[in-house]
């Protein structure tokens, strides 16, 4: 099917989303001046729908900033149309750090929510703010019981680099895994620390967390020492570890401060 890409880097190097490249079919990139070229699929993350193409350019001669923020607000969406022609249509991303499902498949973290009719197309194109900074990649295919929003999506900037940046790095099977379902609150929420954070609403049954003794509303403020304040600062901070490693995680509860210890696991696929 037809999609869209993102320049991540100068050096060749694209982003889109993996579902539309799963099929194995041939992956060719139009580049406008520089024409219809063959790309490779270098990687592909089932949790957050990012793959990365490299095509044999050494310099694209474009590169936009991808933002290190997920906001909502007014967005410009560029990609392809109905007819596979480049275009940009006007949206809001009227939410964030969304939690969607691929249909059959794994819990994808990390969403922004659109207000927009976006032609599927445009899933892999960029979305734009008022600076000219990426703030997500788009991704209007459909997601389950995706009944009530029936705009579009597109993967948070933040979320989609630091993913990227782990499959051109090679380390494209591990997934270091807390075992916890979070949801944001501001500084004055959690109570008696003053700080951001991300409090658990659910949790994994044996999972990290649960072995650790984390409970659900407690607030995860810190993880080694970083702060938390998003959802995807605590996901960029395990896209950095591995299944087995041991993390100090700072917590909120009832308006105390404590420190556990968690020995992270290896997320399959389809959790």
């Amino acid at each position: 099917m037809n999609g869209s890409a993102t320049v991540f880097r100068r050096d060749g190097v694209l982003l889109t989303t993996r579902r539309l490249v799963l099929d194995g079919d041939e992956v060719v990139v139009d580049l406008g001046p520089l024409g219809n070229l063959p790309a490779q699929v270098m990687g592909t993350d089932a949790h957050t729908d990012v793959a990365v193409l490299t095509v044999d350019v050494p310099d694209l001669g474009q590169s936009a900033r991808w933002s290190d923020e997920a906001l909502d607000g007014p967005v410009s969406i560029a990609g392809l149309d109905g007819r596979g022609r480049r275009a940009s249509i006007r949206g809001t991303v009227s939410a964030t750090r969304v939690r969607e499902r691929v249909p059959g498949g794994a819990a994808v973290d990390g969403m922004l929510r659109l207000d927009a009719d976006v032609p599927v197309e445009m899933t892999g194109g960029a979305l734009i703010d008022g600076r000219g900074a990426v703030v997500g990649l788009v991704n209007a295919m459909p997601f389950e019981d995706d009944d009530t929003h029936g705009g579009g999506q597109a993967i948070a900037a933040p979320i989609a680099s630091v993913v990227a940046e782990t499959l051109i790095g090679d380390d494209l099977t591990q997934h270091a895994w807390l075992g916890v379902e979070v949801a944001e609150v501001d500084a004055e929420g959690v109570a008696g620390s003053g700080r951001a954070g991300v409090v658990v609403k659910g949790l994994a049954a044996d999972g990290p967390a649960a072995e650790a003794d984390v409970e659900v509303g407690d607030a995860v403020v810190a993880v080694d020492g970083a702060d938390v304040a998003s959802t995807s600062d605590l996901i960029a901070l395990l896209r950095q570890r591995r299944g087995g490693d041991i993390v100090t995680v700072d917590l909120v509860r009832d308006g105390t401060e404590r420190r556990v210890e968690v020995t992270l696991g290896a997320r399959a696929d389809d959790d």
